[in-house]
């Protein structure tokens, strides 16, 4: 069984973070189709922000703003 398990921010200028149990309601901007509420985001719980959106960890695979691939590295031209 694979246990690695990584997530890989690839779009710039998105911060991690982790919601504290602050008494404060935070919901991520992606709405599932068909759902009629946008996902609640728990104490506890992991997300990114640019500080102006937010997002679950689901929700930021499925914008591509997360990913589960081990970005490429650039190869450098050798000179």
């Amino acid at each position: 069984m694979d246990t690695d398990h990584r997530l890989y921010v690839v779009e710039t200028g998105w911060k991690v973070h982790i919601k504290p149990d602050d008494g404060q309601t935070l919901y991520s901007f992606w709405k599932e189709e068909g759902a009629e509420a946008h996902a609640r985001i728990t104490a506890g719980e992991i997300y990114v922000t640019n500080d102006v959106e937010v997002y679950d960890i689901n929700s930021a695979i499925k914008k591509g703003i997360l990913s589960i691939e081990r970005p490429s590295l650039e190869r450098r031209a050798r000179r």
